[in-house]
């Protein structure tokens, strides 16, 4: 059994889908133990694939990933906003779908609670080890206070009208 210490969430649920996967192409759902994955569990999001991403529903969101606390288990991908981690993680559906590998990415966004430092990972299911069937979004971050989000719009600005 491996150890999961890492203390990055989607470092540490990539490596539990690399471990599950073993020497297959893909894990499959089935083999997500939400029990196993513990508190972790909270931060991710199950897709279920629909025939493209707009028709892919959400069979799975944990409390952290639901927008303002609405549910969304059920809704298509398409149905919830971009201004939110969960919106903005699944807005990259269609590339896991068409490469059938992770992709994790970070950085910043601005959310309805204002600016938001963010990290995700989207890893592709299969139960038959042919179709990608499911694609697992894990995601986390925070605000970012509003005095550093002043500083670092001046920041930005120094930085585009410097020569």
């Amino acid at each position: 059994m491996v150890k999961y210490d890492e203390r990055r969430l989607v470092m540490r649920m990539l490596a539990r889908w690399t471990d599950i996967k073993g020497d297959r192409a893909l894990p499959a759902l089935s083999d997500i133990d939400p029990q196993a994955i513990g508190e972790d569990w909270r931060c991710c999001a199950v897709v279920a694939v629909g025939a493209d991403q707009a028709s892919s529903r959400f069979s799975y969101v944990g409390a952290e990933l639901m927008p303002e606390g609405d549910p969304v288990t059920g809704l298509e991908v398409r149905e919830i906003a971009a201004n939110t981690l969960l919106g903005a993680a699944a807005a990259n559906l269609d590339w896991v779908l068409d490469r059938r590998v992770p992709l994790s990415l970070g950085g910043e966004m601005v959310a309805r609670q204002g600016l938001f430092l963010y990290r995700y990972i989207l890893l592709p299911l299969s139960e038959d080890g042919v179709r990608l069937d499911h694609v697992l979004i894990v995601a986390n971050g925070r605000a970012v206070a509003a005095g550093a989000t002043a500083e670092r719009q001046e920041s930005r600005e120094s930085a585009e009208s410097a020569p």
